[in-house]
């Protein structure tokens, strides 16, 4: 015969749909702020005149967001530490340091790594309670777009040249 389950709660556990909820309305919120209009990586990264045109390199951030698709096929490879810190991080540190061409080419990583993660975020989304994860990542959400307009209407604001 077999033991009965033994089942204990533990307070100090983490609760993994709330990591869910909250990988889900932040990566729903990158996707829609930087890849909502193909455009917006290239007018970002240029200070001054010069730098990359809108126009040619929209079509290069769209492949790469297509090839990140490709890219999720392998069950294993967005959960990658390496691809993580090489692709995602340094992506993401390269779009805030660099301007120009360089910034471009680190928002193209970015495009390729979050489109690369989109499948596995929302599998382990819908495997998790409907209600609760639902509230967590969309109060996520609407978090970040209420930031995202604090900080772009900073002078008129109470306090919003502190928070840019």
């Amino acid at each position: 015969e077999y033991p009965w389950p033994v089942t204990t709660f533990q307070s100090d556990a983490p609760v993994p749909w709330v990591y869910c909820g909250i990988a889900f309305g932040s990566l729903m919120f990158l996707t829609q702020f930087m890849y909502g209009e193909v455009s917006i990586p290239s007018r970002l990264v240029v200070f001054g005149v010069s730098g990359p045109s809108p126009n040619p390199w929209g079509g290069a951030i769209l492949m790469e967001l297509a090839t990140g698709f490709l890219l999720s096929c392998k069950k294993k490879f967005p959960e990658n530490f390496i691809w993580w810190w090489f692709v995602g991080c340094h992506g993401t540190a390269g779009l805030l340091y660099f301007s120009s061409y360089f910034g471009l080419m680190f928002a193209i990583f970015v495009a390729l790594y979050v489109t690369s993660v989109w499948p596995e975020v929302s599998d382990r989304f819908s495997s998790c309670p409907v209600v609760h994860t639902t509230v967590i990542a969309f109060t996520v959400y609407l978090t970040l777009q209420i930031a995202c307009i604090w900080v772009t209407a900073y002078s008129t604001v109470p306090l919003g040249w502190i928070l840019r």
